[in-house]
């Protein structure tokens, strides 16, 4: 049983498949994809690239999906592991983390991969309104594909960090593409409020503006608040910082092992939880990677999944030999 089809549970399951394993996959959306459906902006996955590299992967045949299916509500981990012979566990990150700022409950802002998720989802993208000043708050690679999209779309995009350019997480590729599109960038800016208007509906952002430390022992230089404070005006904000590890291992299940930050710990080597039979890849036990390394480390537990079964067959005939001589 693989949770989860996004690209560790797809390519986890596909290297089973492909190794003479039947396999049966349990996603909670109504598509497979995971990220590549639903978490990358539209114009990098161009004609419906997503689920036609799930069809390519489904040729292979022995594999099964099953959709609405979300581990701790309508599935227990449990029940898997009675009915299947192992579990691999690809569940991804967990809801967008926030700020916890007044205001930040406000119609008109939104996590960045729900801002992604629906442009993916939509059919007609001039049916979606189209806010005239959008803010994106955060300066990774996330923040880049939602500054790039809002741009495509009409609007005027301004980036907030609390950094400098030269810390910012995105990946400089990601941040020189955005750059060439003539963003808004406010550098060395914190959000410290959102203020809203006589219909609570967003309508400007407070900051305060930042410098940076000397370096520490590692050379990173820390943001530290000037007292000066400015604000702006704003139709949409979008929340671009990253999402927090997913909770429902450690609300589930105690038998699995998982860090001070909620990561599934598991053997360097097998993939194996703490847990026999239950193995796990990707985001659930890095607290975020890149859809390659979610991949290879896929593979990997899918060849280590592969090895146990293939012990579990050998005890088993041992044991059916011998209680025949007997």
């Amino acid at each position: 049983a693989v949770v989860g089809a996004g690209p560790a549970g797809l390519a986890c399951a596909h290297r089973l498949a492909m190794l003479g394993n039947d396999v049966e996959i349990f996603e909670s959306h109504a598509k497979p994809g995971g990220l590549n459906e639903y978490g990358i902006a539209k114009y990098k996955l161009t004609d419906d690239y997503a689920q036609r590299e799930v069809e390519f992967l489904l040729e292979i045949g022995g594999i099964q999906l099953h959709y609405g299916k979300t581990l701790g509500e309508n599935l227990q981990l449990q029940d898997l592991q009675k009915k299947y012979a192992a579990v691999f566990l690809g569940i991804g990150l967990g809801a967008s983390r926030a700020l916890g700022l007044t205001g930040e409950d406000a119609p008109g802002l939104l996590p960045a991969v729900d801002y992604i998720a629906e442009l993916r989802q939509a059919q007609d993208l001039t049916s979606l309104p189209v806010p005239r000043r959008a803010l994106v708050i955060g300066a990774g690679n996330t923040a880049m594909d939602v500054l790039r999209t809002a741009k495509r779309l009409g609007a005027e995009p301004t980036c907030y960090y609390r950094r400098s350019h030269k810390e910012a997480p995105a990946r400089s590729e990601e941040l020189k593409h955005a750059e060439q599109e003539e963003m808004n960038w406010r550098w060395l800016s914190n959000p410290v409020e959102f203020i809203v208007d006589e219909d609570n509906f967003v309508k400007q952002i407070k900051c305060e503006r930042m410098t940076l430390s000397e370096p520490d022992e590692t050379g990173r230089q820390k943001p530290v608040p000037t007292g000066e404070f400015f604000i702006e005006d704003c139709d949409t904000v979008v929340m671009a910082l990253g999402c927090s590890v997913n909770p429902i291992i450690p609300s589930t299940d105690a038998e699995i092992c998982t860090n001070k930050w909620g990561v599934i710990v598991v053997d360097t080597n097998t993939s194996e939880t703490s847990k026999k039979g239950v193995f796990a890849a990707g985001d659930a036990i890095t607290g975020g990677s890149t859809v390659i390394q979610a991949m290879g480390q896929a593979k990997k537990a899918a060849s280590a999944i592969h090895e146990y079964l293939m012990q579990k067959v050998n005890r088993d005939v041992t044991a059916t030999k011998k209680a025949t001589i007997e």
